[in-house]
């Protein structure tokens, strides 16, 4: 299951991402995701805050940055889903 089979996809184009993981995996900032899933950076970052979505803080300090990597947060969201789903 992608992106858009989940309704996630706003009809965007994709955007070239700069950030790799050590294996590779782009990462993304939370604008990028947020363009990405149609929803705000602001939200993005409430739900990585809350554990909702993975992510992966750049430093230490309370200003370091944080990056998420799309494949890990579809993921999550889609297990989020299926566990909504059963709680029904």
């Amino acid at each position: 299951m992608n992106a858009k089979e989940l309704g996630l996809w706003p009809g965007s184009s994709p955007r070239r991402i700069r950030s790799k993981t050590k294996n590779g995996r782009s990462l993304m900032n939370a604008k990028e995701l947020g363009l990405r899933l149609g929803l705000s950076p602001r939200r993005i970052r409430s739900k990585a805050k809350s554990g909702e979505i993975p992510s992966i803080k750049l430093g230490n300090g309370p200003k370091a940055p944080v990056r998420f990597d799309l494949k890990a947060v579809l993921r999550a969201l889609r297990a989020y889903k299926t566990n909504e789903k059963r709680s029904r």
